[in-house]
């Protein structure tokens, strides 16, 4: 007679149902904790998202200028900060409680503090330190602060510390912190277009750098706890192990990263096409990413006669390089590897000079005269000034 009281093992589901569920089962569980720890407040409801361009924040310190729709901060005042402030029609804290600034270009080293002020104390800066990471501000939360009370009618943002580049604030977004806000944000985090790199040819990060809840980390937690969720499932049910319900598990997150990549790859190659295919060297100069400096040697080649010497400084030498190799074949003069500009007596007058977002710099139109980093004067005139260049010709 066979004994009642042994147990066999019951026979496993289908590894290729049972790994790949179990896989988003645990990805679902991971990103309602996410949720559980970062929104204090109602999940559901709140207003639609307001969008302010940084063009129509004012500038109270520091070195900054609007360009088209966006804020260009291209360097800190005396103390080393910038602070630009935007006045806010009345934001009901209630109905809004996420902050998400658009900046590029700030480095990771910067400090940068959110500071807002309400109808309940109109005279009080309350503040908010900001994360920074690949030279992008994350967002914030700040639903669920103390002195978010009552209605905003302004914010603005401190940025502190040393700004080598020019720095871009495209604009600053006040949305609900609502469950469907965040998820739409983490969503935009994981499919953001990475642009061709070396890197990005045979890897991908799985977004914008610096998101706040990467999707390698969030796939690869996933796979971990769909392991031990089988793991804890086959001694409950008493199953034969499957060491090909791991493998299915494994797969599932591999599959996820490599289809991002390979949509990704994808998407480069078909804006590469659009942005590239049919067009000259110019054109295709604008739709790169020295698009900038193409606009600008567009517009100084016609200045420049010729037989002319042509100096190039920037605040960042690479920059001045970049610009110098647009303008070729002009006469290009001195060490365009250094910011440094040299002695007055190295130039002649018809010479061009070519300053790009160059701090130190100061031009005065009565005496026509250029005060070069404080030290020396020049006479020239200004015969081009845009898009953060100045072109100026030696008189004398």
């Amino acid at each position: 007679m066979m004994d009642s009281s042994l147990t066999f093992d019951r026979p496993p589901p289908s590894w290729w149902k049972l790994g790949p569920a179990l896989w988003l089962g645990s990805a679902i569980v991971l990103i309602v904790a996410y949720l559980i720890f970062n929104i204090p407040g109602n999940w559901f409801g709140g207003s639609a998202p307001q969008q302010f361009p940084g063009s129509s924040m004012t500038v109270f310190t520091g070195a900054a200028q609007a360009e088209e729709d966006k804020m260009i901060v291209t360097g800190p005042d005396s103390r080393n900060a910038v602070i630009l402030g935007l006045n806010t029609p009345n934001i009901s804290t209630q109905q809004y409680g996420m902050i998400a600034p658009n900046i590029e270009g700030i480095p990771d080293n910067t400090e940068v503090t959110l500071f807002w002020r309400n109808d309940l104390a109109p005279n009080k800066m309350f503040t908010r330190p900001l994360n920074v990471a690949g030279g992008r501000v994350q967002d914030v939360i700040v639903a669920g602060d103390s002195n978010w009370l009552g209605r905003i009618h302004m914010i603005g943002l401190i940025i502190r510390g040393a700004i080598p580049l020019p720095v871009t604030i495209k604009g600053l977004v006040v949305k609900p912190a609502s469950a469907a806000s965040v998820l739409a944000d983490r969503w935009r985090d994981w499919t953001d277009q990475e642009s061709w790199s070396g890197m990005s040819l045979t890897r991908i990060v799985g977004g914008r750098t610096g998101m706040e809840l990467p999707l390698p980390l969030i796939v690869t937690l996933s796979a971990a706890l769909a392991c031990g969720a089988y793991f804890a499932l086959r001694r409950w049910r008493h199953w034969a192990i499957s060491a090909l319900t791991i493998a299915a598990i494994v797969m599932s997150a591999w599959l996820i990263l490599d289809l991002r990549w390979q949509l990704n790859l994808a998407s480069n190659a078909l804006t590469s096409w659009d942005d590239f295919a049919g067009r000259d060297l110019s054109a295709k100069r604008l739709m790169g990413i020295d698009a900038e400096f193409e606009k600008i040697a567009i517009d100084i080649r016609s200045l420049v006669p010729p037989q002319s010497r042509l100096f190039v400084f920037a605040q960042d030498p690479g920059v001045a390089g970049r610009l110098a190799y647009l303008l070729l074949p002009a006469k290009m003069y001195y060490d365009i590897t250094q910011s440094n500009i040299p002695p007055t007596e190295r130039f002649k007058t018809g010479d061009f000079i070519l300053f790009h977002r160059k701090p130190g710099v100061r031009y005065s139109p009565d005496r026509k005269e250029l005060l070069l980093e404080g030290r020396s004067t020049l006479r020239a005139e200004i015969v081009y000034a845009k898009r953060g260049a100045v072109l100026a010709k030696v008189t004398g």
